[in-house]
């Protein structure tokens, strides 16, 4: 069994051949909503690996994943990948970038994002959320005109949002 953080749905299957190498031959994913429930799975035995952020190009060490290998010292690493993020600004509907009001996303993804905003959306307001999957959710739920999102093709794809500006971290 193979884990992955902030995907979404605990239900959605992905292909991810990235992760397909020695340590990991991918079964079945289980979806978690954050790292720590990545950690417990792994020491109750309902999972044999995880996958989860480490570092971060612009922010450094992912303090709570950091956190979480200092407390379970019977979890080691077996494998780092670099891999490409490529952050999206989404919406309910087609919006203008300077109608913008706030911004709602995961930290790490505004952070990521964040010289692409100043930029471009220098009067939006940003909101973190717990996950790039909350901050949709977020704009899907309150339906406020000038609230928009970070996040991946897959999530726009997955919650039907429109993608209005593309690859805006770096």
């Amino acid at each position: 069994m193979c884990i992955i953080v902030g995907r979404g749905e605990p239900s959605k299957q992905e292909k991810l051949p990235c992760y397909d190498t020695d340590h990991f031959r991918i079964g079945h994913i289980i979806y978690f909503k954050n790292i720590f429930d990545v950690f417990l799975a792994i020491e109750n035995g309902q999972c044999k690996y995880g996958i989860i952020p480490y570092e971060n190009s612009i922010n450094g060490p992912v303090l709570d994943t950091m956190d979480e290998l200092f407390f379970y010292k019977k979890i080691n690493i077996l494998e780092m990948q670099e891999k490409k993020i490529a952050q999206n600004l989404l919406a309910t509907k087609d919006i203008s970038l300077l109608e913008i009001k706030s911004i709602n996303s995961h930290p790490q993804a505004i952070a990521q994002s964040k010289k692409w905003i100043r930029k471009n959306c220098p009067q939006a307001s940003l909101y973190p959320r717990s996950s790039t999957v909350a901050g949709a959710r977020h704009i899907l739920r309150d339906l406020v005109k000038n609230e928009v999102c970070i996040g991946s093709v897959w999530l726009a794809e997955q919650l039907e949002l429109e993608i209005i500006a593309k690859n805006i971290s770096p």
